[in-house]
């Protein structure tokens, strides 16, 4: 009978000979021991490794689980004092907007996060230069998708890191006790508190889901994360139980032994609420290419307009914002006349909104991913011209974000027709503007471009060189890399 324990000497001698190497596995015998106890065998093992073994769970979803990874990994080159970047974190953190509630970029993939958590184990590895073990305890069922999701960093890690995963026979769902969000960062310190407080309204059967999932926080953090794999069959409740969800509800929560407000209800009412929620599964079905869409937009129209609470111009504006995501999904798909289509609609309802005056950001904001569109789709004149106008508008009236994030795009578009005179123009007038040092970072990368292909050397050196130390400083690790290779092409050219 094996041990609870301790491992069986031919899996310790198993696991001692893949901690020789690198590489990845999964040990399916390791089962019966729990997690605190398959530690200590690392720590006999492989005593100078840095080690983490988390007990996870699907409910938690996969991003919340490879920033919890990380998270653990910051809090150990904390205590041993090893410098190190968050990358993953970070990452997503930049496209939060700090002026305005909105992301910024494209859509967020959780297929693409796995790379970006690599950045961060490879930095650990080559930092600490000790061993990274990586230990992810889960249900049988689960091992398999999290064997797949991690599939894009399994053969390239660092010589000295390790992911193993832990198949365990307790095929009972995470239960949830008490709600934990209270502040803005509580989910970013504690990333399994999303799926916990998911499966907490879940367990709970109350139309109090609804006020959660409509709340902008909480709805900014689960697209950023891209959590479609834990949120879906959560909006899809939140709207079975809408039917007894009432305005005059106040969310109260217990935790703690105190009941406190979780958000207070304003003018919101059931159909206001019906549509928040429509619009989230739209963008996450949109996401993930699924179907009933079209059902869900037709839904999602239908709830708004049954509002008594809210004005047509409101009215108008929700519509927009949901032809906005389908705008951005067709683009980001190369779909450009469906992205056009959709941008067309949102300008025809934000116009109905009264919002086509000079200077509406709403409108503005539409126009510019229009431009985008055209760029993307090869007319580069129909873009050159609608951000030129964007910019000659927001400069009219003294909108300096507006014109730093137009001129930022006609300066990217002009350095790819090799326009290098106008496009150094316009990103000197970026550096003018931005106040954040990742966009003061990104002009000075393209100027030492521009530099190096317009033979001053010695400034195209000293701008790669900036850039890099922005880079290093906000923790924006791939722009570092690229910036690292410019210097050394730099360098290469003087020769």
């Amino acid at each position: 009978m094996k041990s609870k324990t301790n491992l069986p000497s031919e899996l310790r001698n198993k696991l001692g000979r893949k901690l020789s190497d690198k590489g990845w596995g999964i040990l399916s015998e390791v089962h019966t021991i729990q997690p605190d106890a398959f530690i200590r065998e690392l720590e006999d093992i492989s005593p100078d490794s840095i080690n983490i073994v988390i007990r996870v769970h699907r409910e938690w979803g996969c991003s919340a689980i490879l920033l919890e990874i990380e998270k653990q990994l910051l809090e150990i080159a904390r205590k041993n004092h090893i410098r190190l970047n968050p990358s993953l974190s970070e990452s997503l953190q930049l496209k939060l907007s700090r002026e305005r509630p909105e992301l910024h970029g494209t859509r967020t993939r959780r297929s693409e996060l796995p790379i970006t958590l690599f950045q961060t184990i490879n930095d650990a590895s080559q930092s600490s230069k000790k061993k990274i073990v990586i230990a992810l305890a889960a249900n049988n069922d689960f091992i398999t998708e999290l064997a797949d999701f991690l599939s894009p960093i399994m053969n390239i890690l660092p010589e000295k890191a390790y992911i193993f995963l832990i198949p365990i026979l307790d095929k009972s769902p995470l239960k949830a006790s008490q709600f934990h969000f209270r502040e803005d960062n509580d989910y970013w310190n504690n990333p399994t508190w999303l799926g916990n407080d998911l499966v907490f309204f879940q367990e709970i059967s109350t139309p109090d889901i609804v006020d959660y999932l409509t709340l902008d926080k909480v709805i900014t953090i689960l697209r950023l994360w891209d959590a479609s794999d834990i949120v879906v069959p959560c909006l899809l409740s939140a709207l079975d139980r809408i039917k007894t969800y009432y305005p005059e509800q106040v969310l109260l929560i217990t935790r703690e032994d105190t009941v406190r407000l979780l958000a207070p209800i304003g003018p919101l009412d059931k159909h206001v609420a019906e549509y928040r929620l429509y619009r989230e599964l739209i963008y996450f079905m949109l996401l993930n290419k699924k179907t009933l869409v079209e059902e869900y937009i037709t839904r999602a129209f239908g709830a708004i307009e049954k509002s008594a609470s809210i004005s047509d111009q409101e009215k108008s504006i929700g519509k927009a914002l949901i032809w906005g995501d389908i705008a951005q999904a067709a683009h980001e798909e190369g779909v450009f006349a469906d992205a056009l289509h959709a941008i067309n609609q949102q300008k025809k309802l934000l116009k109905k909104a009264g919002l086509d005056a000079k200077g509406k950001i709403a409108l503005t904001s539409v126009i510019f991913n229009e431009a985008l569109v055209y760029k993307d789709k090869g007319q580069p004149d129909k873009a050159s011209a609608i951000l030129n106008k964007l910019i000659r508008d927001a400069q009219s009236r003294g909108d300096e974000y507006d014109e730093l994030h137009i001129s930022l795009e006609l300066a990217r578009l002009f350095h790819d027709r090799e326009e290098y005179n106008r496009a150094r123009v316009a990103f000197l007038r970026v550096l003018e503007l931005a106040n954040d040092k990742h966009t003061r970072g990104i002009a000075l990368g393209y100027l030492a471009l521009i530099d190096l292909n317009t033979s001053h050397i010695r400034e195209a050196y000293e701008n790669a060189r900036k850039a890099l130390a922005i880079f290093e400083t906000v923790g924006a690790n791939a722009d570092a890399d690229m910036a690292k290779q410019l210097i050394e092409h730099i360098i290469s050219a003087q020769k």
